[in-house]
């Protein structure tokens, strides 16, 4: 597992920067004060099919990744998984 932070840290940073990036979009387009609520709507609704769904399929992927990553690990090493209920 260790060998994976470098990757791991680099992966929550771009997350971090893209994140940050639609935040600051998504506020903007709350307030703009000229346009009408239903064009705030419109751009809100594009915004979150067109950036904040595939940031959230990444974030779903990648904890998908380490989780599995870490369950094939703590089996080669015979160590149970956390939470599994094992009194070990």
């Amino acid at each position: 597992m260790q060998s994976h932070i470098p990757q791991l840290q680099q992966s929550y940073a771009d997350l971090t920067a893209a994140l940050s990036s639609t935040v600051s979009d998504l506020s903007t387009i709350v307030t703009t004060k000229d346009i009408s609520l239903q064009e705030k709507a419109t751009r809100l609704s594009k915004e979150v099919q067109d950036r904040v769904t595939p940031l959230l399929d990444v974030v779903k992927r990648a904890v998908s990744e380490v989780l599995s990553r870490a369950y094939r690990e703590t089996k080669v090493n015979g160590v149970p998984p956390a939470g599994n209920g094992s009194t070990r």
